[in-house]
């Protein structure tokens, strides 16, 4: 479904909406601030509490629907860093990478070879681990299906793709990591 498509649903069906917005987007928005963070559970908070006031202050209304995908973006990032900030106040922003500038619409941070090397980085995960992070990720299945698929808590199926996703971050520069992210994203498009 279109970004589009969601916000006319949206304007019919307000909370049928604002899911598959919140399906659409939350997987990866996760994986984006948890390259910043390093905690899942943090990154899950944060993602979280930016969908919350797009909803409670209708923030959504002034965003048009071919920039919702920066709009969470940005405001994921700018929470994410204001996390950080608030828990390491002696680390200044401008230290932080370039990798939090985000690309202009029409730009791309990956490309065949940049895939290929995140693939052989994802199938050098142990086993279940790498079952995990292409069941959330590429499969875009839930943890909730992925725990009863492994028979395991959706704390496991959380515990193991935090593993997996730092594995991935410490595997590859900055910018692969953000194209891991995106790649992910535009397979749910």
């Amino acid at each position: 479904m279109t970004d589009r498509e969601i916000f006319e649903l949206i304007r019919t069906n307000y909370d049928q909406g604002f899911e598959r917005l919140f399906t659409k987007y939350y997987k990866s928005l996760v994986a984006f601030s948890c390259g910043m963070t390093g905690e899942l559970s943090d990154s899950e908070d944060l993602v979280q509490t930016v969908f919350y006031k797009l909803v409670k202050e209708r923030r959504f209304e002034s965003v048009v629907p071919e920039k919702i995908r920066h709009y969470l973006f940005a405001a994921v990032r700018n929470a994410t860093l204001n996390h950080i900030d608030s828990r390491r106040p002696a680390r200044s922003l401008d230290s932080m990478p370039e990798l939090f500038v985000l690309p202009a619409d029409d730009e791309t941070l990956y490309d065949d070879e940049r895939i290929a090397y995140i693939k052989e980085l994802i199938a050098a995960l142990p086993p279940r681990t790498q079952q995990i992070v292409e069941d959330i990720l590429v499969q875009n299945m839930k943890y909730k299906e992925v725990a009863e698929k492994y028979s395991i808590s959706v704390n496991t199926v959380k515990m193991l793709l935090g593993r997996g996703l730092r594995k991935l971050r410490s595997g590859m520069s900055e910018t692969a990591f953000l194209a891991l992210v995106l790649a992910c994203l535009d397979m749910h498009r």
